[in-house]
């Protein structure tokens, strides 16, 4: 079976994603991003502020100031 090109990226360059879904509180990862968290990929993600443990202190408030500043704005955002 052909490897999807975006997961073949991820997986190249030990990156991950993930997309939250705010009314529901439901998280989904990259498979990438349950190995680079070291957990089973067959497993649920863990909720938004679960995920906070997955980021160093700094990285978390920086994300969690993003996040939601586009909740409150009603806008995207992309961080780097």
């Amino acid at each position: 079976m052909r490897e999807k090109q975006p997961e073949r990226a991820q997986r190249l360059a030990h990156i991950g994603s993930w997309e939250w879904r705010v009314a529901t509180d439901t998280v989904k990862w990259s498979e990438e991003l349950y190995y680079i968290n070291g957990r089973d990929p067959n497993s649920s993600a863990p909720g938004y502020k679960e995920m906070s443990s997955c980021y160093t202190e700094e990285s978390w408030k920086r994300l969690s100031a993003v996040v939601t500043n586009a909740l409150h704005n009603k806008e995207s955002y992309e961080m780097t």
